[in-house]
């Protein structure tokens, strides 16, 4: 009786093999095209400059204070302003200048920043600008809130210095960041936002770093009750001692709050507890607590911690005159 051939099966390895070839060859042009899409888009926000900053934070005012240092960085400052939104909105460097012309200020406030992030980013720029040789941290009680986070900072101090300084391509890091739906909101406001100081959140600049605000309305209060956080105060020891140990003298001015803000909110029970925790903070450095008597008025105001531009000449000649 005559037998059959034996039927021949391909290894499962042979099978899979042109799959797998097919597989990988999807997974790259997908990438290669996801690429192709996302360069087309930013060339074409960027014709009609409403292309946003790259998302090292997903923080829009962030951002764009990275790209205004970035495209405009500060140059041999002797006096580096630190801090949260009321140090990057108060500071008004043409009045600082007006005072003490052999001032050269750079305003490195960022808008949102806790005590904590501003000791990493005091750190960064001082190791980055030698020619500081002091550093005023301008400050609201909000800014002592919530710095036991894991996060130390809102971005990564590697990737901005980089971008900021060491002129990294921004194509890599719209790449890495990459967010298309915060891409897209901000992409609507951004251009604005850039020339508009009358809106409630601008993001002008000047050539000292700062951003002039001067909104047509005001939006209440706005914050709260404060409730500090102790490792917001060993982050400003941090500073006080890491400056210290650099020669740089420091002073830390308490920005003014609005007088509605005081009354429901401030008064002695906070305000006594929270300078002693300030002055046991800088004990035994060189640092000192200003103790800033100017007093913006009531309409100068547009919520509970920020004024007008028009009323920063007269509160920066205030922090100047009290260091």
């Amino acid at each position: 009786m005559a037998t059959s051939a034996p039927t021949l099966i391909a290894p499962r390895e042979t099978v899979r093999r042109p799959a797998m070839l097919i597989y990988l060859l999807s997974l790259v042009a997908g990438g290669a095209l996801m690429l192709i899409v996302l360069a087309g888009s930013l060339l074409a926000l960027k014709a009609t400059d409403h292309l946003p900053p790259p998302q090292f934070s997903n923080s829009l005012c962030v951002d764009e204070k990275l790209l205004a240092m970035r495209h405009d960085p500060p140059v041999d400052p002797n006096f580096l302003v630190v801090g949260s939104s009321v140090a990057w909105r108060h500071f008004n460097g043409t009045a600082a200048t007006a005072q003490m012309p052999a001032l050269r200020p750079y305003n490195a406030g960022f808008c949102g920043a806790r005590i904590s992030e501003t000791y990493e980013i005091t750190q960064w720029l001082v190791g980055r600008l030698p020619s500081v040789r002091h550093v005023l941290l301008i400050a609201s009680p909000l800014d002592f809130e919530n710095c036991s986070k894991d996060d130390p900072t809102q971005f990564s101090i590697g990737d901005t210095d980089q971008y900021v300084f060491g002129g990294g391509s921004p194509s890599r890091y719209y790449a890495r960041y990459f967010d298309p739906v915060t891409l897209l909101a901000n992409a609507r406001i951004v251009r604005d936002a850039r020339t508009d100081v009358a809106a409630m959140d601008p993001l002008v600049q000047d050539r000292y770093g700062s951003a002039p605000a001067e909104p047509t309305r005001s939006r209440g209060l706005f914050y709260g009750r404060v409730q500090p956080d102790p490792a917001c105060f060993a982050a400003l020891r941090a500073i006080a001692q890491s400056l210290e140990g650099k020669n740089i003298a420091f002073d830390l001015a308490m920005s003014p709050v609005h007088p509605g803000w005081e009354r429901k909110y401030g008064g002695p029970r906070f305000w006594v507890p929270f300078d002693r925790r300030i002055a046991a903070s800088l004990a035994g450095t060189h640092g000192r607590l200003l103790h800033v008597a100017y007093r913006p008025a009531t309409d100068a105001w547009y919520d509970a911690v920020h004024v007008r531009w028009s009323a920063t000449p007269a509160l920066t000649r205030a922090f100047l005159a009290a260091s």
